[in-house]
């Protein structure tokens, strides 16, 4: 079964916005919020850096 990633991809920016619009929506501080979304942001670049870096530093495949 093959994934159609630019659906996925809607459905789950959809899915984001609309927690994040419930959350302040409940009254939830936005300040706090913001903060927590520098933090989420700041962490999955920092794993998606640290999986780049890790790729980069293996060896070159042997070629037959």
């Amino acid at each position: 079964m093959e994934i159609d990633l630019d659906v996925e991809m809607k459905r789950v920016t959809n899915e984001m916005y609309e927690a994040e619009d419930n959350l302040i929506n409940s009254g939830f501080p936005k300040d706090q919020w913001l903060l927590i979304r520098k933090y989420i942001a700041s962490a999955l670049l920092h794993n998606q850096l640290t999986t780049a870096k890790a790729w980069k530093d293996l060896p070159p495949p042997a070629i037959s």
